[in-house]
């Protein structure tokens, strides 16, 4: 089968969809790819809209029509509209999904696009009946996993030990609920990569941001730099603990690369988890900043106990999440939809 992948704008939609590639391929499936972006011009000359656009969509058409795949897999594409999709369906008779991964936070956004695509996957298990109830014919919910690749246990350098380690580790974008966590923690050794920049997540995309306080606990915590890919892979490695802290009730990348690393994963709770791991023996989960606290503390102090569900998690992980099970999910959606 040959797979044309178009990755959405933001590295984590590219990094992903290059993880999804690899899996196709280790799967025995040909691949190409694309971004479509129609306001790579336009954003700067808005008077270039109508233009970009058009040449945008003449540009994918003839690359599907080059290309000639069998299936098409969009990954958090949100510019490519409802129109363009039915009209790729139509000329093209190839069957399209979306692997949608910002439910239930852009629910809004996606609930607009899902009943265009023939299968649409949502990160978010409860946000399916919406997208029923928007009109989906074929939802799907599929969750995250690990590349292999990537996310693997390493054996660091003393200097690249040196440089990564600390008992405690967050890396992500920090919202306002995150900071209140971090700032809780900020009495451990702790090291949050990230520049210290709060963002205030709105609807239908829209952010804004402050400077985080020099009074913040966390404030000489943060490193001031994003860690992505082999970086992250090594912050992860250098780490008693991984931390991560959801802004929304679903699971995210990290809930799955950390343990892939081999680290020990503190996460607040989300009820996602539970049907991934078996929570307090895979990874730990806390439900309230006290007790963020209490099991940091404890976990610090029982380093047999950390290793064991650090182990178990890894296990779990290895064993059963890669995005090669997570594509072949997608392809039995596939297959009952074409039968």
């Amino acid at each position: 089968m040959k797979i044309l992948i178009l990755p959405g704008l933001g590295r984590t939609a590219n990094e992903l969809s290059l993880f999804c590639e690899r899996a196709f391929q280790a799967l025995g499936h040909e691949t190409d790819s694309a971004v479509y972006n129609d306001r790579r011009v336009s954003a700067r000359l808005p008077w270039l809209k109508g233009a970009e656009a058009v040449y945008s969509r003449r540009r994918l058409f003839r690359l599907i029509a080059t290309s000639s795949p069998d299936f098409i897999l969009a990954v958090k594409v949100d510019l490519l509209g409802g129109e363009a999709v039915r009209a790729i369906r139509q000329t093209f008779g190839v069957p399209m999904a979306n692997y949608w991964i910002d439910d239930p936070y852009s629910l809004g956004v996606s609930t607009e696009l899902s009943p265009h695509y023939d299968i649409f996957f949502t990160n978010a298990r409860q946000c399916l009946d919406a997208h029923r109830d928007a009109g989906a014919s074929n939802p799907r919910f599929l969750s995250f996993g690990y590349d292999p690749g990537t996310h693997r246990a390493l054996a660091l350098t003393p200097a690249e030990q040196e440089r990564y380690c600390s008992d405690l580790c967050f890396s992500g974008t920090i919202t306002p609920q995150r900071l209140r966590v971090l700032e809780r923690l900020a009495g451990f050794d702790l090291k949050i990569w990230s520049p210290p920049i709060v963002t205030i997540l709105g609807d239908d995309y829209q952010t804004n941001t402050r400077a985080v306080p020099a009074s913040s606990p966390a404030y000489t915590k943060f490193t001031g730099e994003p860690v992505w890919g082999e970086q992250m892979v090594r912050v992860f490695n250098a780490s008693k603990i991984v931390l991560n802290l959801h802004t929304h009730d679903a699971a995210t990348m990290r809930d799955f690369e950390a343990p892939a690393c081999g680290a020990f994963l503190l996460s607040d709770y989300v009820g996602e988890l539970e049907n991934q791991y078996h929570v307090g023996e895979e990874i730990a989960c806390f439900r309230s900043d006290d007790e963020a606290v209490e099991m940091a503390s404890m976990f610090l102090g029982d380093a047999e106990r950390r290793t064991a569900i650090a182990k178990a998690g890894y296990r779990r992980v290895v064993d059963n999440y890669s995005y090669e099970a997570r594509m072949r999910e997608a392809l039995v959606a596939l297959e009952e939809i074409v039968r």
